[in-house]
């Protein structure tokens, strides 16, 4: 899961910049085909609205803005409430990593709405930028209701131009937005197995187990029933979980009763993949799911593409090292092959001609 942004966000300089998706240049009027808008919707589980950054096929030409670019992160060209590109296009719904939002990982609405899909990315609160804690991190129903509300709400979401198909919903997740999408497909978790987890690997890799704790959490005190209750929502019909967070946690049982097509997504070479976020054995034991390892990455190379000085802000802050790759790879081009893996999937599912 991205506990760095907990860290990052308890900074008020460096949060304020995560959070910063207006432009800090002057717009210039060039040729783009992606739209952008956002939206904000209320939610019956929820006592704080759910911010939507929504990313769509447009009209080419338009008035570009660079989108989700801070000191941290160099952002990307969109079109801000451009014309909708016409036809019925497909949905897919991005969930964030915990602490992250639907900016700082907007790049990846990006390469699905350049594919014609419309891809709506839910801000969760309680696991989002400056609104994270580990109280609600292991509230993982409540993520899961999100992306459904959601669904529910689709015809009033989008002006009367935009159409989207609501028979060709997909849910896309990154680390606990990985084992999200999961969820929705049916597959479920034991308490049991996460604390076993926890308790084997409290000071090993990325460590989520230990940054629950160190907020005074006991794991033992999660609502177990609501922690292992089964999440999916059939309205879904394609899932893509990269980095899956609660990978050691998910049931062989309720992975073998997944019937819709999955693909898993992990970050990095065999043999450096941290057992917390290992989607192998998850994709093993979905029947007919399909597995894709991003070679020489890791974790936060999912995340936006780092300024110059971003990673210098982070080593001055003492954060997690979410600017660095160890593999030698551009994340530019990690996140072409992650973005084109997942289209092709998409597509395929959708039965889409690009």
């Amino acid at each position: 899961m991205t506990y760095a942004f907990h860290q990052i966000a308890r900074n008020t300089a460096i949060g304020s910049a995560l959070l910063l998706s207006t432009s800090l240049a002057t717009p210039i009027i060039a040729m783009a085909d992606t739209g952008y808008m956002s939206k904000t919707i209320t939610a019956p589980h929820r006592d704080s609205p759910i911010k939507l950054d929504i990313y769509f096929p447009a009209e080419t030409g338009g008035e570009t803005q660079l989108h989700g670019n801070n000191a941290i992160f160099t952002g990307f060209d969109i079109i801000k409430d451009a014309k909708p590109l016409a036809g019925n296009h497909p949905v897919v719904i991005f969930s964030h990593g915990s602490g992250g939002n639907g900016t700082n990982t907007g790049w990846i609405g990006k390469a699905l709405a350049d594919k014609g899909m419309i891809v709506i990315a839910p801000n969760h609160p309680g696991t989002t930028s400056r609104d994270s804690s580990p109280e609600n991190t292991v509230k993982t129903w409540e993520r899961p209701d999100d992306i459904s509300t959601i669904i529910d709400q689709l015809p009033d979401l989008f002006p009367d131009q935009m159409k989207a198909d609501a028979s060709k919903i997909a849910a896309v997740g990154f680390s606990l937005g990985g084992y999200s999408v999961l969820a929705l497909a049916g597959a479920r978790v034991s308490k049991s197995a996460f604390i076993e987890h926890c308790d084997g690997s409290m000071n090993v890799g990325l460590n989520e187990c230990g940054w629950l704790t160190k907020g005074g959490l006991d794991l033992n005190d999660t609502d177990q029933t609501r922690f292992e209750q089964d999440n999916s929502d059939p309205r879904i019909k394609a899932f893509v979980s990269v980095d899956p967070g609660l990978a050691a946690a998910f049931t062989p049982e309720s992975l073998a009763k997944v019937e819709r097509p999955v693909m898993v997504i992990n970050l990095g070479s065999e043999g450096t993949i941290y057992a917390g976020v290992d989607g192998k054995p998850i994709a093993e034991n979905i029947p007919n799911a399909e597995y894709h390892q991003v070679e020489n990455s890791w974790h936060f190379s999912f995340l936006g593409a780092c300024t110059d000085i971003g990673a210098k802000i982070l080593i001055a802050e003492k954060d997690d090292p979410i600017c660095d790759e160890y593999g030698g790879r551009d994340r530019n081009g990690i996140h072409v092959e992650i973005g084109s893996v997942t289209s092709k999937f998409l597509s395929k599912q959708f039965a889409l001609t690009n």
